[in-house]
């Protein structure tokens, strides 16, 4: 199959943001120089600028593209015919793989909300929060159905119910991360337990 100009640029476009991940990850926005991502990336520093205005400006890229990826793979594995809780506990999963499998993502993403940094880029932190905020959306509407059902309880808010979720499962990730295994982690069984104290807690 012949691969047209378009998608050779989107290709080489992906595998700058790679490589901009990896040097981000490593030394942060600020320390990170153009000369090291354009090494790491296999290509001559000039041949940025035909991709990207500046370093903000792949900064940006590489978050967003990041976080569209874990969008589809939501979207793909979720659907509107599921049982609340198995939507609730198939988020979890895929969150957690997605997460351990682009733990340098997680590295940037957790400097990016902090506000000091997000102050200087308005745009960034405007796009990240549509995104959150549609997340946190789609999880509030499971909440609603659920209680609709009569699988969750209607004398809890449904805003406490999903930050206590959405807490569980950011937790969980960067628990995971920090404390990584020989072997990795089963994600599935992560997610069940997840949902299982989410939903149970942990008393006898």
């Amino acid at each position: 199959m012949t691969v047209g100009k378009d998608d050779r640029r989107e290709q080489k476009r992906k595998h700058i943001i790679r490589a901009a991940l990896k040097i981000f990850s490593k030394s942060g926005y600020t320390p990170a120089l153009l000369d090291d991502i354009a090494g790491e990336a296999g290509i001559a520093k000039g041949t940025l600028y035909l991709y990207f205005k500046d370093k903000e400006d792949l900064f940006h890229s590489t978050i967003m593209s990041i976080i569209y990826d874990l969008e589809e793979i939501l979207k793909k594995n979720i659907s509107e015919d599921m049982e609340p809780l198995v939507m609730l506990e198939n988020m979890a999963r895929m969150q957690l793989d997605f997460f351990l499998q682009n733990s340098q993502f997680f590295t940037i993403y957790q400097a990016v909300l902090n506000y000091n940094l997000l102050s200087n880029y308005t745009n960034l932190f405007e796009e990240i929060s549509v995104k959150v905020k549609e997340l946190i959306r789609a999880e509030t509407d499971i909440v609603n159905e659920g209680k609709t059902r009569g699988i969750f309880r209607s004398d809890l808010s449904t805003e406490n119910i999903v930050i206590a979720y959405h807490g569980m499962v950011y937790q969980m990730i960067e628990w995971m991360i920090v404390f990584k295994r020989d072997g990795g982690f089963d994600t599935r069984k992560k997610a069940r337990e997840l949902m299982d104290i989410f939903i149970n807690g942990i008393g006898k």
